[in-house]
């Protein structure tokens, strides 16, 4: 490729720099909610999301990556450490979820048994 078909597009930088603005403030948003243990719809945040992702990647291609401004660098950079304390506070709920979930069954299980077929405390099986 010739120099001219690899010149920096100013407008395609700005947009990718947008882009990533936009995607840390939506994970930004998701990750306060789940700090704040706030009624979170899991699978709209998830659609934005990746509708984010998309937009985010189809940029990507229009700025070569030898032309990626500064400012976009350093966006990725803060997207990425934004993303990993999203994950860990998403891991969390999952974890806290499948705990009230398992406890939720036990106690259905409990509730449903007359005893009938549970081994007495103390016996050895």
């Amino acid at each position: 490729m010739n120099a001219m078909s690899r010149s920096v597009n100013p407008a395609a930088s700005r947009a990718l720099t947008t882009c990533i603005g936009r995607l840390e403030e939506l994970v930004d948003q998701e990750t306060e909610a789940l700090s704040r243990n706030q009624p979170i719809d899991l699978q709209e945040f998830n659609h934005r999301k990746s509708r984010a992702l998309l937009e985010l990647s189809r940029m990507a291609r229009a700025v070569p990556s030898e032309n990626i401004s500064t400012d976009a660098r350093i966006g990725i950079i803060r997207l990425r450490e934004k993303l990993q304390r999203n994950q860990s506070m998403l891991k969390t709920h999952i974890s806290a979820v499948q705990t009230v979930a398992g406890l939720i069954a036990k106690a259905m299980s409990d509730a449903e048994s007359d005893g009938t077929y549970s081994a007495p405390l103390g016996a050895r099986v």
